[in-house]
């Protein structure tokens, strides 16, 4: 859908209804040609991000996945600025999450009083 635009600096997709962010779907968005920060705007009835779905998405540093039960391999992959990651706060999907996420890449610690997983570090 939106993989390999380079320049893109928003996607505002909350409107929408759709349940599933495909493979590929946001792949090598926002690469580091610009310095401005990607900001995408997922809807709440996301439930599924698909495998290499924000792969190489170097610039997104914010992602709002609070209803997302599933996440595919290497999703978040090459995310170098992600930092912040806003969960649901049922602990069993954190658990599930924080566990995918660290597959892909991230160190990931959960701060309990804003209930949102801080992206520590990324591996390179």
């Amino acid at each position: 859908a939106f993989a390999y635009c380079y320049n893109l600096t928003r996607v505002d997709l909350k409107d929408s209804k759709i349940k599933t962010i495909p493979e590929y779907a946001f792949a090598f968005i926002g690469c580091s040609r610009t310095k401005t920060e990607l900001i995408v705007n997922l809807p709440s009835t996301v439930q599924t991000i698909g495998n290499y779905a924000f792969y190489d998405a170097q610039r997104l540093e914010f992602i709002n996945i609070s209803n997302v039960t599933n996440i595919g391999d290497m999703a978040f992959t090459y995310c170098w600025k992600l930092k912040t990651v806003l969960t649901s706060d049922n602990l069993e999907q954190l658990k599930k999450v924080a566990k995918r996420l660290n597959a892909n890449g991230c160190s990931v610690e959960i701060t309990k009083e804003e209930v949102l997983y801080r992206v520590v570090s990324m591996n390179k």
